[in-house]
């Protein structure tokens, strides 16, 4: 009954993305197959989960329209194309013995990894105490309730995420409950991920045996999953950026400059980085990539500036609602920017030594079930080849295809730039190369699939140009398609891990020793039952009713935030550029620094298995990598400043655990 449900919940939210994003198709004078339309669709609900929040109109009712919308159109489609002659050529075209080879194997996998997912992780027994109960699922809570994500300063929206996973989120805790939530990227976001890589492998008309390889891969890829941000739902972007753009130009003609092609590759672009900020990088290599492919394939910088001119601006037309939610938070950087620095990074915490990088490491990673840092290189070193096929092939490619050749090129080699660039040069600078790895797994889940199809397309088109029927012609598909069994055979042990893990244990949470233990699972039990909620919102209720309230809690999502304007506070925010609050400083100045915000009541969870123990702040301020110091430093010394404040205010409830307080000058 729970795969049932879950089945007509993916159906009815897949079927009105697909009618929006037959609708943009129809504006923008284009077609893709079904799952890319979802997929635009999706980019459509991003962009305009922007517009909402900006308006602070997204709530459930307006949730509700956007999918009966989508609905509607769908099934206003049905009934324009309800036509028996077409229904027919259907019927024979889908029904032929080469369609039914190149689609049904693959297809029975879907359904079977569907069934799977949806049983087991749908509504996973634990979440991450940390960034799930307090951060991301407090997102879509605020919003529904407020009608827009924008929180605090204090708040990781804005800097982590402009708040497009939030939006989506927003879709199923609408009506369903908490644990539900993850549905949406687990389930949904992953069914389309691998929806979208058979149905690209079948119009570039992929031999039947090497289609199935390609689909199981991103299957068998280890997402080093951690929490309910985007992860399946960035894959999916990302194999539409990939795979769409270059599908959309394998006509003769080229239309880079034509604005349909502009338009749909600026949606794409907001929407990856409406999802997280960190895929930014990916539209920016993307973005470079194809500039410098124009310049070479065409030898002309003056188109090369107007596309890039162009899709620039479609990027920042389609980002700027997202943008414009936390317009008040650039505005107080840039107006501090010069002033001085609310926290030294050489204040006193032992910092330890970074550790060598290595890439053909075979330590097992934290977050990895198993796998190590020469998986993921391996991975990479795959994409490469895939990548350098292009330039063996590229000769024997219609001469008229030049931006279907740079769209092809800049897929493939993302991916691998961005592992090194990400790896090397940010990750150091960061949280180190360990999470910079767990970051850039949606992106190789994505780029594995697109460049085998990519590459394994390239070969054959060259084959069927220069008419060679030898048997040596296969050899090419024969290498790709062990590129893709090699890959599964090295991420197999995580797999067989990874499922055991969600049908005994109910999550694919990384961190398997926690996932696994009973005080986590029974904390996780507490979190989401109704004593969670009555502990949070009885402390909530003396705190008089319209007055500002500053709370930090690990179950930031039981909060009521109608009644109150809450300040929301999560580690990752304390590390704001705009925050400007008075770190290892004395208590007044942080006692001042809430009352020109009129917040003067505080709501601070102080004790519980999700609250960090002072030991541990101490080790994250020592952290080596600049961001995760800061993140620990600042919030070490943030919660000695609540200690101080709790003190020298007045009491107002304290039950504890949690303690409300009121401070004054």
């Amino acid at each position: 009954m729970k795969v049932i449900i879950i089945a007509l919940f993916a159906l009815t939210y897949l079927s009105s993305l697909f009618g929006w994003g037959h609708l943009l198709e129809k504006l923008l004078g284009l077609s893709w197959p079904f799952p890319f339309t979802i997929c635009l669709g999706l980019s459509g609900w991003i962009f305009l989960g922007g517009v909402l929040n900006l308006l602070g109109i997204a709530y459930p009712l307006v949730l509700d329209g956007i999918v009966i919308f989508g609905l509607g159109y769908f099934a206003l489609t049905l009934v324009r194309s309800r036509n028996l002659k077409k229904v027919s050529e259907y019927r024979s075209f889908y029904c032929s013995k080469d369609v039914l080879l190149r689609c049904l194997p693959s297809t029975m996998a879907i359904l079977i990894v569907f069934v799977f997912v949806a049983y087991t992780v749908s509504s996973p027994q634990t979440f991450n105490v940390h960034d799930d109960l307090e951060k991301y699922l407090s997102h879509p809570i605020r919003m529904l309730a407020t009608g827009t994500v924008k929180g605090s300063h204090f708040s990781a929206l804005g800097s982590e995420t402009l708040g497009g996973q939030a939006f989506l989120h927003g879709f199923a805790l609408a009506h369903w409950p908490l644990g539900y939530v993850n549905t949406v990227d687990t389930v949904i976001a992953f069914l389309l991920c691998l929806m979208s890589v058979l149905s690209g492998s079948i119009r570039k008309e992929l031999p039947f045996w090497y289609i199935p390889l390609v689909v199981l891969v991103p299957i068998f890829i280890n997402p080093q999953y951690v929490n309910i941000s985007s992860l399946y739902t960035a894959s999916a972007m990302i194999i539409f950026l990939f795979l769409g753009v270059w599908i959309h130009f394998e006509e003769d003609k080229d239309t880079l400059l034509s604005w349909p092609s502009l338009a749909f590759l600026g949606l794409s672009y907001a929407a990856l980085i409406a999802l997280k900020t960190f895929y930014l990088l990916v539209v920016i290599i993307h973005f470079v990539l194809v500039f410098l492919g124009i310049i070479c394939v065409s030898h002309s910088f003056k188109n090369a500036i107007k596309w890039a001119i162009r899709t620039a601006f479609s990027t920042l037309l389609f980002s700027s609602p997202w943008i414009l939610v936390y317009y008040s938070n650039w505005i107080t950087w840039l107006s501090n920017i010069s002033g001085p620095q609310a926290y030294i990074s050489d204040s006193g915490f032992a910092r330890q030594t970074a550790a060598a990088i290595n890439l053909l490491s075979s330590e097992k990673l934290f977050f990895g079930f198993g796998t190590t840092f020469a998986h993921y290189t391996a991975t990479m070193i795959v994409v490469t080849l895939c990548c350098l096929s292009l330039l063996v092939y590229k000769a024997a490619i219609q001469p008229t295809h030049t931006t279907r050749k740079v769209m092809g090129f800049a897929a493939c080699a993302t991916a691998p730039i961005l592992y090194v660039v990400n790896i090397f040069m940010l990750a150091p600078l960061l949280t180190g190369p360990s999470n910079g790895l767990r970051y850039l797994c949606p992106i190789i889940i994505a780029a594995v699939p697109c460049s085998l199809i990519i590459a394994a397309s390239a070969a054959s088109e060259s084959m069927r140009l220069k008419k060679t029927k030898s048997q040596f012609s296969k050899i090419p598909l024969l290498i790709f398609a062990l590129f893709a069994v090699g890959l599964a055979v090295i991420f197999y042990e995580s797999l067989a891990e990874r499922a055991r893990q969600a049908y005994q244990f109910g999550s694919t949470l990384s961190f398997s020793e926690l996932a696994r233990d009973p005080l986590y699972l029974d904390y996780n039990k507490y979190a989401f039952s109704p004593d969670a909620k009555k502990d949070i919102q009885k402390a909530q209720l003396v705190v008089p009713e319209g007055r500002n309230l500053v709370a930090w809690t690990p179950l930031a999502m039981h909060l009521n935030y109608r009644r109150n304007r809450i300040l929301d506070i999560d580690p990752a925010g304390l590390a704001n550029p705009w925050l400007g609050f008075p770190f290892g400083r004395q208590v007044g100045e942080g006692v001042k620094y809430f009352i020109n915000l009129d917040a003067h009541y505080v709501l601070w969870q102080y004790s519980s298995l999700a609250v960090r123990p002072e030991q541990a702040l101490l080790e994250w301020a020592a952290s080596p990598y600049a961001r995760s110091h800061t993140i620990g430093a600042r919030t070490y010394q943030f919660v000695n400043t609540l200690k101080d404040m709790a003190r020298d205010s007045q009491i107002f409830y304290n039950n504890g655990s949690i303690v409300v307080i009121q401070i004054s000058q």
